[in-house]
């Protein structure tokens, strides 16, 4: 099996985003732990770039089975899934309606629709219930998660930790541990 990397797009001028935390392998627990160093982008990707992933989409999309999308940058448009590039990955999913798309985002998860979704607890409940305490509870992620799946119109993923995930589909709410 090979790994091709014709799609791979190099911006010279862009760095990866890196979330690190130091450890002390000495120390044991949460006390080897040092303070976090983040790598950010602060400018939007430039234009050419966005062009050149969409084409890239483009491409691939009429080639794949399924289409992984990773929005974990926080800044908005300072990764590599812009504005655009979001628009372009929902219209995909109309375009390509085998084709399972599954994005995952920190921040803009509610921006997704046509697609499946994956997200944290606490991420479903900040986009999809603005104003609810912050206290998880079994009953807003469940609100949170219906939210989800009424928007995007395919099965939605919550992560819940140690309490596994919750699926949303057509079928109601299942609860998976592990």
């Amino acid at each position: 099996m090979a790994c091709l990397t014709d799609h791979l797009l190099l911006v010279h001028e862009r760095r990866t985003p890196v979330y690190c935390k130091p450890r002390d392998i000495r120390i044991p627990g949460l006390m080897g732990e040092g303070e976090r160093f983040d790598t950010k982008n602060w400018q939007t990707l430039p234009d050419w770039a966005q062009d050149k992933l969409i084409s890239s989409l483009d491409e691939v999309a009429k080639d794949v089975d399924a289409l992984i999308v990773m929005d974990q940058v926080e800044e908005e448009d300072c990764g590599v899934v812009t504005n655009r590039v979001r628009e372009r990955v929902i219209e995909l999913a109309r375009e390509h309606p085998k084709t399972v798309i599954w994005a995952d985002s920190r921040g803009r998860i509610d921006k997704f629709s046509g697609v499946t979704i994956k997200c944290n607890e606490r991420e479903a409940i900040r986009t999809m219930l603005p104003g609810c305490p912050d206290e998880v509870t079994d009953e807003s992620v469940e609100r949170a998660g219906k939210r989800l799946l009424a928007r995007s119109g395919k099965p939605v993923f919550v992560t819940r930790a140690e309490e596994g995930m919750l699926i949303f589909d057509g079928g109601g709410a299942r609860r998976f541990v592990v």
